[in-house]
């Protein structure tokens, strides 16, 4: 066996025997675990209305209001690396 199968192996292993050993029955670990979730949830509810909405409306604007040759000029794929990751003054 190659070293990446026997790491890909140990893994696999690993993860098995997580999921065999926890404690699901326990108070303490349900409690975690619905917690972590409402957190989870709670997050990507937060996380969609505050930067993803806001983020999209940004580059609507920008793709309204900027000329697409400007774009590609300064990022597409024959610009110069020193123009593209230069700092704007």
């Amino acid at each position: 066996m190659e070293r990446k199968d026997l790491i890909l192996l140990g893994l696999l292993v690993f993860v098995f025997l997580l999921f065999y050993f926890l404690p699901y029955n326990s108070g303490w670990f349900n409690i975690s675990v619905i917690g972590g979730l409402n957190l989870l949830n709670d997050y990507a509810k937060r996380h969609v209305l505050t930067c993803l909405v806001l983020a999209f409306f940004i580059a609507g604007a920008i793709a309204t209001f900027v000329k697409k040759d400007s774009v590609i000029k300064y990022l597409g794929g024959k610009a110069k690396k020193h123009v593209s990751y230069a700092p704007m003054p």
